[in-house]
């Protein structure tokens, strides 16, 4: 094959850009494959149960509104229920604090309990993220 051949038959490949886009989109999906499955889906299924316990706990000052709620006429009502919804982001927020000050304060107890096999402790800046990242799920799915 002459040098001109092997140019022109550069540039044709070059030029079709299927393949590569085919690749780049299986390369897509097996990244968002792997970050749902390794971190997304766990950290969706923590906000979901700590959700649940959210809202199956409620403080007495939620339940209070909701109760009041039901004898409220409808501006009132609107009213109380944007309450109930701050309350219980404040306490959403204030659960996921809670839960990151105590593994701030000891690590080690933590990562011990949750798993049967010694792990190292994560780092201070991993704990805030978790926590962060936890937060803004809980955020997410929070409906009073």
């Amino acid at each position: 094959m002459t040098t001109e051949e092997n140019i022109f038959a550069l540039a044709q490949k070059l030029e079709n850009t299927e393949p590569l886009q085919t690749e780049l989109q299986r390369l897509r999906d097996s990244l968002q494959n792997c970050l749902m499955q390794h971190y997304l889906g766990p950290l969706a299924e923590n906000g979901k149960a700590l959700g649940k316990i959210l809202k199956d706990t409620p403080s007495r000052e939620i339940t209070l509104l909701r109760a009041m709620s039901a004898f409220a006429d409808e501006d009132t009502r609107s009213s109380l229920q944007q309450m109930g919804q701050l309350l219980c982001t404040m306490q959403t927020v204030s659960a996921v604090d809670h839960g990151l000050q105590q593994a701030l304060q000891n690590p080690v107890l933590t990562a011990r309990s949750t798993s049967t096999e010694t792990v190292p402790s994560p780092s201070p800046r991993s704990l805030r993220m978790a926590g962060m990242l936890l937060a803004m799920e809980l955020l997410k799915n929070n409906k009073a």
